[in-house]
């Protein structure tokens, strides 16, 4: 699913040198991608338990995606906490930021896509980056 928007935000948040700006960029960039295709997420997901060629389909886009986190993971290398390594750390951004839980908080929990934005940014800031000071 082609989106531009999210798509040169995520590209901002590569090229973005301060680590906490970027996973900022990133968190609007996946609220962004969520907002506006996160129903179509929805629609392939339950037809891809059954049908081999859905799922072929959504394991390559899983795929990608976390190709794409790994190489935001390499960028924030050098901010990472000492505790966490890359690959540790693409893990959570995968994690925190599959289409499952922007749902949950935003559609059945009722939280706005503002406050999610909000929130993955400073968890991921808290959880993956070197405090400040």
């Amino acid at each position: 699913m082609d989106q531009p928007d999210a798509e040169a935000l995520f590209a901002m948040a590569m090229a973005e040198p301060s680590a906490p700006l970027s996973l900022d960029l990133f968190a609007h960039s996946i609220r962004r991608r969520w907002e506006h295709s996160g129903d179509v997420v929805a629609i392939h997901r339950d037809p891809g338990t059954a049908d081999p060629e859905i799922r072929a389909g959504e394991a390559d886009t899983l795929a990608r995606r976390r190709v794409g986190l790994l190489g935001l993971a390499n960028v924030l290398a050098p901010a990472l906490r000492p505790d966490v390594d890359v690959a540790e750390a693409s893990a959570i951004l995968d994690a925190l930021t599959l289409a499952e839980v922007y749902a949950e908080l935003v559609e059945v929990q009722g939280w706005t896509p503002d406050r999610y934005e909000t929130w993955v940014a400073a968890v991921l800031i808290e959880e993956l980056l070197v405090a400040d000071g």
